[in-house]
């Protein structure tokens, strides 16, 4: 049975997954981890995401303007309607022309909003799938050094082991000596002894 390698495009409609690039952990991450293909990809997506704000940037701008000849618009219908002003007709007409303009404007850019951002989308994911199967690469050869790791600790913990009985059983040899020679000589003699043979 195989195993899949991708991960199921339709996450991105159960999971809102935040662009990568303004994740500090991912940021740590590709800062430590990335390789070639993932610096490529990071810099289209920085790209793409400052092309996405200057559309942003772009649209809110035009249909600020749209919004300020509307308004002249309204004034200039008062001025004909209401004054007979016909001078303003003509200016009437210019204003109607550029809001058509600015309507085009905005068509253009919703389209191109849609465009940059289905890209962002797609090229997200594909630095997600691709995080995905470094990390598990890296997950992988990091288990098997904790591994090695628990390894060498259990043979530390041995080794210990091992120390600390050879210590206990020269320990109980050398309080064996030193009561047999207790036993035989006194405290007294002993005590002389000591100062005779055992000075550091």
């Amino acid at each position: 049975m195989t195993r899949k390698s991708q991960l199921d495009p339709h996450i991105q409609d159960r999971k809102d997954i935040p662009l990568l690039i303004h994740e500090d952990v991912w940021l740590d991450f590709f800062n430590t981890y990335c390789n070639v293909w993932i610096k490529v990809k990071y810099s289209k997506l920085v790209r793409l995401d400052a092309e996405a704000k200057e559309i942003e940037r772009l649209l809110e701008s035009t249909k600020k303007d749209k919004k300020k000849n509307m308004n002249k618009v309204i004034v200039l219908s008062g001025m004909i309607n209401n004054e007979g002003n016909e001078a303003a007709l003509s200016e009437l007409e210019e204003t109607q022309a550029l809001i058509q303009h600015l309507n085009n404007e905005i068509e253009t850019l919703e389209s191109r909003r849609l465009s940059v951002n289905e890209r962002k989308r797609k090229l997200n994911f594909d630095i997600l799938n691709d995080t995905v199967k470094i990390a598990y690469k890296e997950i992988k050869k990091q288990e098997r050094i904790l591994e090695n790791i628990s390894g060498e600790i259990e043979g530390l913990k041995e080794m210990l082991n091992r120390s600390i009985d050879r210590k206990h059983g020269i320990e109980e040899q050398k309080n064996q000596l030193y009561r047999l020679v207790h036993g035989l000589i006194g405290r007294d003699e002993t005590n002389k002894m000591d100062d005779t043979y055992l000075e550091t």
